[in-house]
């Protein structure tokens, strides 16, 4: 429901947004920061680096999928025109023939 949000929004507007709300609420959290032992304070840093990377990748996804799409849907209406234009070309004896085979009396 709300993966739009992830697929939509580019993963740098989420590191910007976490980087302007530390920013905002620093005084709030730098203690508790000094406090915490080394150890804990890399398992954060490397819990927000695969935060990253999973929405980087996530868009990635979303962007190469609908890259994809965009292309089937581009030769689907090319075959279309080509095929209606095949169609229409046919004489209509030609055509009655080839169509009568798919119509069922």
């Amino acid at each position: 429901m709300i993966d739009w949000i992830f697929d939509h929004i580019p993963y740098w507007v989420w590191l910007v947004g976490l980087g302007a709300a530390l920013i905002a609420t620093y005084p709030m959290w730098s203690a508790i920061w000094a406090l915490l032992p080394r150890p804990v304070k890399l398992l954060l840093v490397a819990l927000v680096a695969g935060a990253a990377a999973y929405l980087a990748g996530r868009n990635r996804g979303t962007k190469d999928a609908k890259a994809a799409q965009d292309k089937a849907n581009a030769q689907a209406t090319k075959r279309r025109l080509e095929t209606n234009a095949e169609v229409t070309n046919l004489d209509p004896a030609t055509r009655k023939r080839e169509f009568d085979k798919w119509l069922r009396d």
